[in-house]
Parts: structure tokens; C-alpha cells; sequence
């Protein structure tokens, strides 16, 4: 995450409001979308060496083809400016990142019952990035979204090294691991969790732009998949 110092600057909330209301975010459904995300994660990541190159010039893993995620575009006048992976993980279905990287750990969460947001493969465009600095908070009011709309007990996150200090101080999360090596690419990560009840009293308090109304959840989120639709139904009766 760049200009991460620029969150706590006067007027900087503003900034970001006024940022969420021109951003078009889009699940991807179709191959032309999913096409260009998987683009740009390849970009990413071949920027600062994390994967081989590979002829089809995109990144795609076996967590690309799970029934319990969300890929979503951030847009702005039609261009994509980022992206990011959504797994709702329950223990019915464990397939997510963490999961991938920290097993022991969030199997024994999910033998508790709990339910899990893990957001994953987090990439930018090089160019937006540096004329947009508050994409970064853009994109991190998508899981806060996706923890209210299916009543999710915690975000979980794989971590580099240089982003442990921003998912403290904006999600007050806490170090759950050590650092281990992340299939697929060649970076370590730590595993990190959040609390999701009670935003009220916890970050919708120190950044209230992350709020989001039900309706706005439910176009994002409403999916026919025997998981994902039986957890949205019972949350169709909690109150925006």
C-alpha cells in the first residue's frame, strides 16, 4: 500500500469520500473482465519479480476456480485501476488464501464455526497507483462491506512484511503467525486477523467513509451458489 502516512492528514477523509463516489466497483463474471484481472495481477507481480513469466502473460491459481469467491474490478471512466479476490470461508467451504498458506490455523478457526473473509490478490495498476493515492482505502471498504453482508466473525489477511504497520492501524489486526513463504509467489507473509462485530464502535468510528448501505452490499455480494445464497438469505433479514 503506497502514501499510507496520508490516511491520519487533515481533509484526507474528505478525499477519500469523494474518491468512493466516482469508483465503479465491479464483480467480474464474464472472461473479457476476468481476462483483464488476471492482466493485471500477472503486471503486478511480474513488476517486482514475484512469479516466472509465462507465455498467456496472466496469473490464475487453483483458488481462481472455487465456488466460494469474488473477483471484483475497481474502475474509474471505464479503466481498470485495481482488483481484488473475495473468499466467504466457512468450514463447509475452506478454500481461501490463508488457508492455503496458514492451514493448522484457520482450520482450527473454522472447526469453531466461525465465519471468514479473506481478501487476496490485491493489485493496482502502476500508473494509478501513484495518481490515486487513496485507492488503497478504496479497496479495503470492500471486505468491511462483505463482513457485514454475510455477518462474518473475522477478516483474515497473508501479509507482507511492509504492510503489517497499515492493517494494524486501519484494521486493527494482530499477528496471528510467523512469517512463511505464500505458494505461488516469491514473497513471505504473515497471517493477521480482525475482529468484524461491532464497526460501530470500532472502524466505522475512526473512518466512517467505510460505511455502505444493505442495498449496496446486496448488489455486490447476491450470488446463486448453495453457500453463498443460503448466508445472504438469512442476512436479507438484518437491517441495513
Amino acid at each position: 500500500m503506497s502514501n499510507r502516512s496520508q490516511i491520519l492528514q487533515p481533509g484526507y477523509t474528505d478525499k477519500v469520500r469523494d474518491f468512493i463516489d466516482i469508483v465503479e466497483i465491479r464483480r467480474a463474471t464474464d472472461s473479457e473482465d476476468l481476462d483483464e484481472i488476471y492482466r493485471l495481477r500477472y503486471e503486478a507481480y511480474r513488476r517486482e519479480n514475484f512469479i516466472r513469466p509465462n507465455p498467456g502473460k496472466m496469473c490464475i491459481d487453483e483458488l481462481d476456480d472455487s465456488k466460494n469467491h469474488f473477483d471484483f474490478g475497481f474502475y474509474l471512466n471505464g479503466r481498470l485501476l485495481s482488483s481484488m479476490r473475495l473468499h466467504i470461508v466457512t468450514s463447509q467451504e475452506p478454500q481461501c488464501a490463508t488457508m492455503l498458506a496458514f492451514p493448522e490455523i484457520v482450520g482450527k478457526w473454522l472447526d469453531e464455526g466461525k465465519t471468514l473473509i479473506d481478501p487476496s490478490r490485491f493489485v493496482t495498476n502502476l500508473e494509478c497507483s501513484a495518481l490515486y493515492p487513496e485507492l488503497p482505502l478504496v479497496m479495503m471498504r470492500l471486505p468491511i462491506m462483505a463482513a457485514q453482508y454475510f455477518n462474518a466473525d473475522n477478516g483474515v489477511f497473508t501479509v507482507r512484511p511492509e504492510h503489517v504497520a497499515f492493517y494494524k492501524r486501519v484494521f486493527r489486526a494482530k499477528e496471528m503467525s510467523e512469517f512463511r513463504k505464500f505458494p505461488y509467489v516469491d514473497f513471505n507473509v504473515i497471517l493477521m486477523r480482525t475482529d468484524t462485530n461491532n464497526p460501530e464502535k470500532g472502524i466505522f468510528k475512526r473512518y466512517p467513509y467505510f460505511k455502505s448501505s444493505y442495498l449496496e452490499q446486496r448488489a455486490l455480494f447476491k450470488k446463486s451458489s448453495p453457500l453463498l445464497t443460503s448466508v445472504t438469505e438469512i442476512s436479507d433479514f438484518i437491517p441495513a
